[in-house]
């Protein structure tokens, strides 16, 4: 399991010295918005894969578009704009869609087969969806009660039928501590539930049979930013607790959440800030600090993955080798989205989420554009999908 746990982190560069090569870019959607219409802490963008490597995006405006494995759109469709949504694609390549507390499904063709809205299926409190995932035909949902410390799991049969429903309060000092669920994944029949705070470093996660009895609730002091099945093992990428989150962990869960197999890779200080010895200080001193945040990770080979996120408003990229020892660190410039180049402007550049298709790696993404010098406040987004080849 050690040899399991090297890593290897990859920067999404066109210029890696050959290690990273660009197949296809495709630009989904480009649109602004308002602080009013836009949940930043919600993936913007939702990658779900068919069996023949076709895909399905969606994203928070309301697009819904299918493409093929070289990036070509088939077809295109608007649904109801969502900030809480997700999506998925089960053995049947059948697509379900999850926006607040409503359900859809719909075909290949993107025509819809049934929506339900289970607004109403707990009690008059109000509640939304957070995570999906499929399992044998059923659906398996985790949500939270808004303004209250209890989340639920939900479980529908393949048209809907509510199969079983269950909540539990979260032991947190008042309602705004609450830890909303993230996903929902199915491990050795057992429904394995991580839970991430907004802003704190704080997880917890949650272990639960198919009929959803809650047998172990464990909190972590660090926060858990991906679970992933591979080789018969449950792989949990995280970060550590500081505000700088200077370690990215590595770990393996098993069905009674006992974490092992630990690996600890600390980041090199990339963010430049100025501070004051004391408030006689004239003068700022300015010192660096660790500024990264892990979005998704996918598995390269038995033993190393590819990690991707942000890092200070730009793509992040890292290359971890053995003995915790960090080889490369990147962070690349991509030019191609920027509207506005002047010294008001505001750029932001993530990496969101990472998918494996045959031996490409597809990597979705955002670019963030504000200028101070508009008038109104305006964001403009675009939103891209890209196919990368990356050598071992």
């Amino acid at each position: 399991m050690k040899r399991f746990l090297i890593i290897l982190i990859i920067l999404l560069a066109l210029n890696v010295h050959g290690q990273v090569t660009e197949s296809w870019n495709l630009d989904i959607d480009q649109y602004t918005h308002n602080s009013s219409t836009y949940v930043t802490k919600h993936p913007p963008i939702e990658v779900a894969l068919f069996s023949n490597n076709d895909m399905i995006i969606l994203f928070q405006k309301g697009t819904f578009t299918k493409i093929n494995s070289k990036g070509a759109i088939i077809w295109k469709k608007e649904i109801e704009a969502c900030a809480q949504q997700r999506i998925l694609i089960d053995k049947n390549n059948t697509i379900t869609v999850s926006c607040g507390t409503t359900i859809s499904k719909y075909n290949t063709d993107g025509t819809i087969i049934w929506e339900k809205d289970y607004s109403d299926r707990f009690t008059e409190q109000e509640i939304t969806f957070d995570a999906i995932t499929t399992y044998k035909g059923n659906l398996y949902i985790a949500g939270h009660f808004i303004h209250e410390n209890v989340i639920f799991q939900l479980a529908l049969d393949q048209d809907g039928n509510i199969l079983w429903k269950t909540s539990f309060e979260q032991e947190i000092a008042d309602t705004h501590s609450l830890i909303p669920p993230k996903e929902i994944i199915i491990y050795k029949d057992q429904i394995i539930t991580q839970a991430e705070h907004y802003s704190a470093s704080r997880s917890v996660l949650y272990s639960s049979d198919l009929d959803g009895k809650i047998s172990v609730e464990k909190p972590l002091d660090y926060k858990i930013k991906k679970l992933k099945p591979y080789n018969g093992s449950l792989i949990a990428v995280g970060q550590s607790g500081t505000f700088f989150n200077d370690d990215i962990i590595v770990n393996t869960v098993d069905i009674n959440l006992t974490l092992s197999n630990f690996s600890t890779y600390s980041l090199p200080r990339n963010a430049l800030i100025s501070t004051t010895s004391s408030p006689d200080e004239l003068k700022p001193i300015q010192r660096t600090r660790t500024n990264y945040t892990v979005n998704d990770f996918e598995f390269l080979d038995v033993n190393t993955i590819i990690v991707v996120g942000d890092s200070n408003v730009k793509p992040w990229i890292i290359n971890l080798g053995i003995n915790n020892k960090i080889i490369r660190n990147w962070d690349p410039i991509d030019t191609r989205y920027i509207k506005f180049n002047n010294e008001n402007t505001h750029h932001s550049y993530q990496f969101t989420a990472i998918h494996k298709i045959g031996d490409k790696f597809l990597v979705s993404g955002i670019h963030k554009e504000e200028d101070d010098k508009e008038d109104l406040f305006t964001t403009y987004l675009n939103l891209f999908i890209r196919a990368l080849e990356i050598k071992k």
